[in-house]
């Protein structure tokens, strides 16, 4: 919209609104830019340098990683320096790493020298274009005063099995012995970080090393909707909101869930229902589920305080936004990160472990279709033609555009790798497949673990790597304060366990006096004869606003402060009931009494007002003053108000001033 606006002009109004408060801008992380949002940009910072200002843009190549959803990294490549004069470009590369260890920098000038080198090769690559020049400032320096600052990288190339899942295994079987090492080294739990690429891996991970008894903590891999125990669940809702759907009933059936001995009430609120099933289910799940049932059950929770009682409510909510709630840790917690490459970017850790490296050349999945233009017939009547990337490309008519797209999956994998690589401080360690013989020829290397394996492996010993020794830090300083460790225990609801009430901590605690009124005050809005009073609690016990072992207490108690009001006729259905309406005066004001009756001769009318906190004697009595004087300007010849202490039940009686 914004592209719209502007329409190729040099100084669109909405250019000049800005323009004349700002006078300098600042671009932070550049290399993500896509070339719609730098046609936007643009004329802001060609005003501003016409105008003798200093503008600062930041960025490096080299960690452009989200060309998926835009990006252009050749703009802070060349766009920059072809946009604009050079004389009013004065380009610094920052040269000197203060993060990392010398033997992490060491390692990531080596590999990233000789990675770039071999793609320009592979390609033939040159100019502007190339990996090389994109590459050309990779190379750092460590600070003097850090380069007694010791580090240590691992590379292990691990034997392929049969199948990716039981190569991956046997990468895991490995990280108990590597975790117990750091830890005896020295390093917390906390200082170690595992990158992954993929989502589905890093949930894997997660799951094996809670397996293994270690405390855990990721954003985006432990998806609360991925464990079996909370598709049971849903299954269980699912099928309760609708018996008669067989596609739900099917689902139940293929989990291997048995309702016919669970004893589900439709009329429990919606998580005394998830409690419920969660014991019924007790035998099904293991320890490690306990983080997610938990987990879920803060969901429902969240949701049912927000929104009522409603499964179908739930389960369309769950399916737009709740499958995407992940579990989270605090951060004080001495409990190992998993998280993607993408989410590390601009982060620097201790240790960082990459368990699955390999990053494929080819980027499969990602832009198989390209956009093709060429000065030859018949395609040179289209602007551009859409073209399946593939190695056929290359002698046809298209052949510089596949070399550019080839060469941006290139780059876009190596950059992955660099922003992997150098989030390390003082300990890399790095897990890839051993290549095949036949991958050390070039033609044949289709991810960078094997350019990685073609550059090692001559130098590994029984196929692992090392350059440094391992580090060994002061625990003091490396350990953070340990969190409470609670295990987790399911009782049956409601009775051997803590009971849980939403609006109210304990609805029969007068300490929260705010709560309990609001509640009270929304029974009695439904309340018109004594014979309402079990429905209106019961649709409290619904919205989950109360606990249904809490009714039957409550219905005793209201049905006791309605029978004390008895001969004062307000709950048998001699008067007009009118609950919770709003009086809007001319000026616009708006009064809203709990109750008000009317007789049917329409000549009188009764206002009462709920109370259930402290006795204010001047402000209710004013507001019910008020009230009074409202109601008499309505034409009623005879009105009376009520203030009524419930607890107390005590009432106090006010009426009209004489006319």
């Amino acid at each position: 919209m914004l592209n719209k606006i502007i329409d190729g002009s040099d100084t669109p109004f909405i250019y000049e609104k800005i323009g004349t408060r700002i006078d300098n801008y600042m671009l932070d992380e550049f290399q993500d830019t896509s070339i719609l949002q730098w046609k936007n940009f643009y004329p802001l910072l060609l005003d501003s340098l016409s105008s003798g200002k200093e503008n600062l843009i930041v960025g490096d190549v080299k960690q452009s990683i989200y060309r998926w959803r835009g990006s252009e990294w050749r703009l802070l490549n060349s766009g920059i320096s072809e946009s604009f004069d050079s004389s009013s470009v004065q380009e610094n590369v920052l040269t000197e790493n203060w993060r990392s260890s010398p033997e992490i920098v060491e390692f990531n000038n080596s590999f990233f020298r000789f990675a770039s080198s071999f793609a320009d090769n592979l390609m033939s690559l040159s100019g502007e274009i190339s990996v090389s020049n994109i590459y050309s400032d990779a190379e750092q320096q460590v600070p003097d005063s850090r380069k007694d600052k010791r580090g240590h990288v691992l590379v292990n190339f691990v034997e392929k099995q049969e199948s990716d899942q039981e190569t991956n295994d046997s990468v895991l079987s490995q990280l108990p012995d590597i975790l117990k090492r750091l830890q005896s080294n020295g390093y917390s739990l906390g200082d170690i970080v595992f990158l992954v690429r993929k989502n589905k891996e890093g949930q894997r991970l997660a799951e094996f090393l809670i397996e293994q008894g270690f405390g855990v903590i990721s954003d985006d891999s432990l998806f609360v909707s991925n464990a079996l125990i909370i598709k049971k669940i849903i299954a269980v809702l699912r099928h309760l909101n609708n018996p008669e759907d067989k596609i739900c009933a099917r689902s139940v059936e293929i989990l291997g869930i048995d309702l016919s001995e669970k004893s589900l009430d439709i009329t429990m609120s919606m998580y005394q229902m998830c409690e419920e099933i969660i014991q019924s289910l007790n035998s099904e799940h293991s320890q490690s589920d306990s983080v997610y049932i938990q987990a879920f059950k803060d969901i429902v929770l969240d949701f049912t305080s927000r929104n009522g009682s409603d499964i179908a409510l739930f389960l369309e909510w769950w399916d737009e936004y709740g499958v995407r709630k992940c579990i989270s840790s605090p951060q004080e917690n001495d409990s190992v990160r998993v998280m993607t490459i993408h989410k590390s970017k601009g982060l620097g850790m201790k240790v960082v472990i990459i368990p699955f490296f390999s990053l494929e050349l080819s980027q499969k999945g990602i832009q198989n279709t390209i956009w093709c233009s060429t000065e030859n017939t018949p395609f040179s009547s289209i602007p551009s033609v859409p073209v399946t990337l593939s190695s056929k490309l290359k002698n046809s008519f298209f052949e510089n555009d596949f070399i550019l797209e080839t060469t941006k999956n290139f780059v876009d994998s190596l950059n992955l790798a660099y922003v992997a690589f150098t989030r390390a401080k003082q300990e890399l360690i790095i897990f890839c497949e051993r290549a095949e013989d036949k991958a050390k020829e070039s033609d044949s290397i289709k991810s960078i673990s094997q350019i990685l394996y073609k550059q090692l492996f001559d130098d590994s010993k029984d196929g692992v790597y090392e350059l440094g020794e391992w580090t060994v830090v002061d625990r003091e300083s490396s350990e953070k304060q340990d969190g409470l460790n609670i295990a987790f225990k399911q009782g049956r609801f409601p009775h051997d366990k803590l009971k849980l009430s939403f609006k109210a901590d304990d609805f029969f605690d007068k300490d929260n006096r705010r709560e309990y009124g609001l509640i009270m005050h929304d029974i009695l809005s439904v309340i018109e004869t004594k014979s309402d009073l079990e429905v209106a609690v019961e649709k409290e016990v619904l919205k989950g606003t109360i606990m249904s072992f809490e009714a039957e207490s409550l219905i005793k108690r209201l049905s006791s402060m309605i029978d004390s009001v008895q001969e004062r006729d307000w709950f048998t259905g001699v008067y007009e009931i009118l609950t919770e309406r709003d009086i809007i005066l001319p000026g616009g004001e708006i009064y809203r009494p709990d109750r008000v009756m009317i007789d049917k001769d329409n000549s009188k009318a009764i206002v009462v007002d709920y109370k259930f906190g402290l006795k204010h004697e001047g402000r209710y009595n004013r507001q019910i003053e008020n009230y009074i004087s409202i109601l008499s300007k309505c034409g009623y010849s005879e009105v009376e108000g009520y203030l009524w202490y419930l607890e107390e039940n005590q009432i106090y009686h006010f009426i009209a001033p004489a006319k």
